[in-house]
């Protein structure tokens, strides 16, 4: 047989990405000098994910520090405000903006501007003038909202809606105009596995129908699961505690049936990324349905799998996806992380990512639309295959 050599093939692959034009946050440029630095993750799309790519603009308001307003002015930090041009021999003029008049400012309810108050400064924004609000505003006494509390008749109470506040009244007549019929029992939710009493529908509660009290207007309906009590289920059977179980019907010849249901096994638990079944549990009982299995009984981390693993430690220009979720990092981004195959011993190169250059993110934000991106320290990812040929 003739001898076989071992020919190594490169694939050079142009790694294409689209992405939507950005640059620096308000306030900052690009810094001079990119060579070596990197973003916090591959996105070059994110100037919050690319902190080391710039630095502070001191040709704008949102670069520039020590700002001192004069009396009458005050400084942003909106975004057009942070992109002002402004120098440090002019800041304190061109970063600094009027401040709001009590007129610009939003009237709370009950309450009415001040006489002679339209042209009195607040002490920033329009909020301002909400602190305290005795600077702007008064109570207004033909407003429920700006009168002393009513008296109500038996049936009525006081409201404290925005609306009622801004009702119009008197002193004379707020004890009619300020008062609400209360809520009757009739008016109220039935908890589950309740139900109104007999001859209560009419019965008035102290207040709007949040007040109707359960012992007041509801009574336990024994013919609801939820109603009955001393419910023994069978071996592998359990009692519910869901609004539906508890509206359930049943009797107490039945409950024993009627309100307990399979248990569930670990065959049906949910299986999250980065975790495994354990060997020999999909017959296993829980304690009741299939959200009550636990991680500790049917569950456990998969260590093939970066999820299932303690964090890697990245390399330079390399990041832990991880730790850069937020609340708004969608589960699919997480699923596909976790179950990435890795082990305790390559897990820091398999569970890392290369990061953005910051080179990238300074042509990405300039070009303002689609490009190829340089990811690493190329823009071509270098992939080699062997061949035996004879």
């Amino acid at each position: 047989m003739a001898p076989k050599n071992f020919v190594v093939v490169t694939l050079l692959v142009d790694l294409a990405v689209t992405v939507v034009g950005t640059s620096c946050n308000p306030g900052y440029k690009i810094r001079p000098t990119l060579t070596a630095l990197a973003c916090s993750s591959m996105k070059v799309d994110d100037a919050n994910l690319c902190p080391a790519c710039c630095m502070k603009d001191t040709t704008k308001c949102g670069g520039l520090s020590s700002i001192s307003c004069a009396t009458g002015k005050y400084t942003l930090s909106s975004t057009t405000w942070r992109n002002t041009a402004a120098t440090d021999a002019n800041k304190n003029t061109n970063c600094c903006v009027d401040v709001a008049t009590c007129s610009m400012a939003t009237v709370p309810a009950g309450y009415k501007l001040k006489s002679g108050v339209a042209n009195t400064k607040c002490t920033g924004s329009a909020s301002s003038c909400l602190a305290p609000v005795s600077t702007c505003f008064e109570k207004d006494v033909l407003k429920c909202g700006g009168l002393s509390s009513p008296t109500c008749a038996s049936g009525k109470y006081k409201g404290y809606s925005t609306a009622w506040q801004n009702t119009a009244a008197t002193d004379a007549n707020k004890n009619t105009n300020c008062c609400v019929d209360v809520a009757t029992c009739s008016m109220a939710t039935v908890p589950a596995g309740y139900k109104l009493k007999s001859g209560v529908a009419t019965t008035k509660c102290t207040g709007s129908a949040s007040t109707c009290l359960q012992a007041l207007c509801f009574e336990k309906d024994v013919l609801k699961c939820g109603g009955l009590t001393s419910i023994t289920c069978a071996s592998g059977k359990y009692k519910g505690y869901s609004t539906a179980w508890k509206n359930t019907a049943a009797t107490d010849a039945n409950k024993n049936v009627s309100c307990c249901a399979d248990k569930a096994t670990c065959s049906s638990a949910t299986v999250s990324s980065g975790y495994k079944m354990k060997d020999n549990v999909a017959s296993t009982l829980c304690s009741s349905d299939a959200a009550s299995c636990a991680t500790s009984t049917c569950i456990e981390l998969d260590v093939l799998k970066c999820g299932g693993l303690a964090f890697p430690i990245c390399a330079s220009l390399f990041y832990n996806e991880k730790a850069l979720w937020v609340a708004s990092t969608t589960q699919a981004t997480k699923d596909t992380w976790n179950n990435r195959a890795a082990t305790n011993a390559n897990k820091n190169t398999n569970c890392c990512t290369l990061a953005g250059t910051c080179a990238a993110f300074s042509a990405y934000g300039t070009s303002g639309g689609s490009q190829r991106l340089q990811l690493g320290a190329s823009i071509f990812l270098a992939v080699s295959a062997g061949m035996w040929v004879t």
